[in-house]
């Protein structure tokens, strides 16, 4: 059989993708490399076709749904009812995989050899993974040699090529890997995962929910298990990369949408991440206490005290209460054992360490990027508790919105309070920055409102926003307001005693700024009685006095 490859990876040659996409068809076929090709082997990279007509055989080794009306068949990552054609299959087994097969070994060996705690080997930076490395490194440093993170010397051989070989013996000395993808798509799955499964590592997995179809779960901490479900709310652009129609340079409207798309990403994954990673922690624990000695009839059945100290090591950067708790409980109730003197001695060290450093913020960027909308919106979709912070400056908050499980419970800029100030940041937002910082108990923030939907405030918000900005383009913010002597009539749904407030207020012959500056509520509720009044003819506005 005549074929060709294209669109794949550079520096593989076609008899080399060949052997790493048929090896189970070579005994039966002959392949023969051609200019004139039977059947065209194509990926899902930027590059140009052969001409000619042959057969087009897609092969999605990317996480991409197949184009079929482009391709004779396709073959993919993800399973067959997310595609639903009759001429796709998934085929996610790239090359030889016959080593990940678990066979009898020396484990006492290779847990001897394991001397270093967890690895995390990244090119690409993602906000979800990083976040997991930054909570994990709180309590005890991860080596991290790829460009992502990089806090030590490189491991290519050839700085800026990758080496898998390389990578391979790196992490041989490792328990854990960080094992995550850059996204979260059923059927996608990738070398992040089968390399520390080759070099006995624990992979902490992240990235196919479905992956228990592929792989055996009890092998690896699967993520999925113990984080929320990953939730995707932001509108994305049409981006397919792996057209055939996209055989050069990307056009202007395709570098848009990638990178619109590349915020949404970052948006939903800071979302994500702002939740916290604390039960993974409470998963190591669990191991723990599944390898303590159990008493059966008086006598003490013992299990691997090896790997009960190598379980220890592995808390012992961990100083949260129910680490200490489990950690106590080992000493107390199993004295004269190896393992309960591993973990007194953590305890002893998480003593002469103190109390660990207040977290991070959980989400923060600027306002001029994601928009306070958006933001909120993310927040409460994420069912969070916390503050949000608005700041014009570094440092000096301006504003604050309080959540409890993604509900509104209170807000506060300059002399508003509640709902009125979440409506005063939509009719006159300022440029800057936000912080969220996550907090289980809101006392400290002083009384709060009865829980809102933030949905509604969102909705209400930008109607007042948009009916402001009307007013304002009538009385702007300089001109001078003062009576006609026309009668003026209130607005039907507007409280009587906040009417009687502006009409006196604007009675003086001020400014439309300084009458809303002496009225305590949104701008929005001023702005429009006074637009109303200009309009109907009891108050005229004229250009502001020199």
């Amino acid at each position: 059989m005549s074929i060709a490859t294209a669109r794949f990876w550079g520096g593989a040659s076609t008899q080399e993708i060949i052997d790493m996409l048929l090896p189970d068809l070579q005994p039966y076929f002959e392949f023969e490399v051609s200019t004139s090709p039977q059947v065209v082997l194509y990926g899902p990279y930027a590059g140009e076709m052969p001409k000619g007509r042959y057969l087009k055989v897609f092969i999605g080794c990317e996480n991409v749904r197949p184009i079929m009306r482009e391709c004779d068949w396709a073959f993919g990552v993800l399973h067959e009812e997310y595609v639903r054609h009759p001429r796709y299959m998934r085929f996610a087994r790239w090359g030889d995989d016959s080593h990940l097969i678990q066979r009898d070994g020396n484990w006492a060996e290779v847990l001897k050899s394991k001397t270093r705690f967890c690895a995390f080997v990244h090119s690409n930076r993602v906000v979800y993974r990083e976040a997991f490395f930054q909570a994990l490194s709180r309590y005890k440093p991860i080596d991290a040699p790829g460009r992502a993170l990089n806090n030590m010397p490189g491991i290519d051989p050839m700085p800026g090529r990758i080496d898998w070989k390389a990578k391979i013996e790196f992490l041989r000395a490792y328990k854990f890997v960080v094992a995550f993808e850059h996204t979260s798509r059923p059927g996608y799955n990738t070398e992040k995962l089968t390399h520390a499964i080759e070099t006995d590592c624990v992979p902490i997995y992240w990235g196919d929910p479905d992956i228990g179809r592929s792989f055996n779960v009890r092998r690896f901490i699967n993520a999925h298990d113990y984080l929320p479900k990953p939730r995707s709310f932001m509108p994305r652009l049409p981006y397919a990369p792996h057209s055939l129609r996209n055989a050069g340079q990307p056009t202007f409207f395709a570098r848009i949408a990638r990178k619109l798309n590349g915020v949404g990403d970052e948006i939903e994954q800071h979302a994500w991440a702002s939740v916290g990673f604390d039960a993974l922690v409470e998963r190591v624990i669990a191991a723990l206490k599944a390898e303590l000695p159990k008493s059966v009839l008086g006598f003490t059945v013992k299990k691997d005290d090896d790997r009960m100290i190598w379980l220890i090591q592995a808390l012992s950067g961990t100083p949260l209460l129910e680490v200490r708790a489990a950690l106590q409980d080992v000493a107390d109730k199993h004295p004269g054992t190896k393992f309960a003197e591993a973990a007194a001695k953590t305890l002893a060290a998480f003593d002469a360490v103190g109390k660990p450093a207040e977290p991070a913020a959980g989400l923060s960027g600027d306002l001029d990027l994601f928009g306070l909308p958006s933001v909120l919106q993310t927040l409460s979709q994420s069912q969070l508790t916390g503050v949000l912070s608005l700041m014009k400056v570094p440092g000096k908050i301006e504003a604050s919105v309080v959540l409890e499980k993604g509900l509104f419970r209170g807000a506060q800029l300059a002399t508003l309070r509640g709902a009125e100030a979440i409506y005063q940041l939509f009719e006159k937002p300022f440029p800057g920055t936000f912080a969220f910082i996550s907090r289980a108990d809101l006392a400290a923030y002083g009384p709060t409102s009865e829980p809102q939907d933030v949905l509604g405030l969102l909705l209400e918000g930008v109607r007042r926003h948009d009916e402001f900005k009307r007013a304002a383009a009538l009385v702007p913010d300089d001109a001078v307001i003062e009576p006609t002597g026309s009668a003026s009539t209130p607005l039907p749904e507007e409280d009587a005693d906040f009417i009687r407030l502006v009409w006196t207020t604007a009675a003086k012959g001020t400014t439309i700024a300084a009458c809303e500056a002496a009225i305590q509520t949104d701008s929005y509720r001023t702005r429009r009685l006074l637009a109303h009044w200009v309009e109907e003819g009891s108050l005229k506005a004229a250009p502001a006095r020199t």
